[in-house]
């Protein structure tokens, strides 16, 4: 009997958590040449022997696979007059009993959440369609204003999609961080202060908000502990405020007037000195934008966090 496993593996991770796997595998029965049939009934069995997976088998090695056992043989015929055959074995989640609830992993939930906003500056060049007669480039990292270099009033909004990431883990006590339990909960609508990954997302310095972090004492099989949850949402563009140079006066105190020498209706683009930019395509090609720390940035190593999902 010769067995050879197919390319016919799958993985299921369902919403439940329970994690289950497929393996086929393609039976050949043969005394030398001659193939030998087999009853169906009979083909597992004689397949075991021969190195078949048997129920109540682990399998994997990795984070994913570690608990998976073998739970079902299933065989069926391909062509039972050449003693060809498949069996699928599969396998499910093992079931663990925990000595304590802390013992149990980290639960985490990925979800998007949708956010309305201001953008303050293009963030791709395709498909620009510049204003009659303007010849500058336009590129990324630049204002968006209208043709007479002017901001739009309202505003131009678009939706920016961010990610946000469900911690929970059961503790002994609530963890602390070097200023205590206060010092924990003052970390909420914190930003992290250096790189780090959490859940399998690498982020850099700034990409990560704590958003909420709740906490209940829960009693079990007569111990007590706390279930803890942290809620972080990760912006690839940044939690921070990038903010157009412009205003309504120059570095001199000056009312800035318009290219007719009339009021202007809406804050001026400025250069780096605070001088109005008088040019139209360098106001596309010139202005430039402070960044605003809005938020306080701290290390979020306290929290020990799990680095995969």
């Amino acid at each position: 009997m010769i067995i050879r496993e197919t390319f016919g593996r799958q993985y299921t991770s369902e919403i439940t958590g329970k994690k289950t796997a497929t393996r086929v595998y393609f039976i050949i029965c043969r005394d030398s040449s001659t193939p030998t049939y087999i009853e169906l009934s009979d083909v597992v069995t004689e397949a075991l022997s021969n190195g078949l997976p048997a129920l109540g088998s682990s399998y994997g090695t990795g984070s994913f696979e570690l608990s998976l056992i073998a739970v079902q043989h299933t065989p069926t015929e391909v062509d039972k007059e050449l003693g060809l055959y498949n069996i699928e074995v599969k396998y499910e989640t093992q079931q663990i009993t925990f000595a304590s609830p802390t013992d149990r992993d980290w639960q985490i939930q990925f979800s998007s959440i949708f956010e309305e906003y201001v953008p303050e500056q293009t963030l791709c060049n395709t498909g620009v369609v510049l204003p009659i007669g303007l010849t500058a480039a336009v590129d990324i990292n630049k204002p968006i204003i209208n043709s007479a270099g002017m901001l739009f009033d309202p505003p131009v909004t678009d939706v920016k999609t961010k990610v946000k990431i469900s911690l929970t883990k059961n503790f002994t006590s609530i963890p602390s961080t070097s200023g205590g339990l206060e010092g924990l909960f003052n970390m909420v609508n914190c930003i992290n202060d250096d790189a780090i990954t959490i859940a399998g997302i690498s982020g850099e310095k700034l990409q990560f908000l704590l958003e909420e972090i709740s906490a209940q004492n829960v009693e079990q099989d007569g111990e007590d502990y706390y279930a803890v949850t942290y809620s972080i949402i990760y912006d690839p563009e940044y939690h921070f405020r990038k903010i157009l140079n412009a205003g309504w006066q120059d570095a001199n105190g000056n009312l800035i007037t318009g290219l007719n020498g009339g009021p202007i209706s809406a804050p001026w683009p400025l250069t780096a000195l605070g001088m109005p930019i008088r040019d139209l395509a360098d106001r596309i090609t010139d202005s430039n934008y402070f960044g605003f720390g809005t938020k306080r940035a701290v290390s979020f190593s306290s929290l020990s966090l799990p680095t995969t999902f």
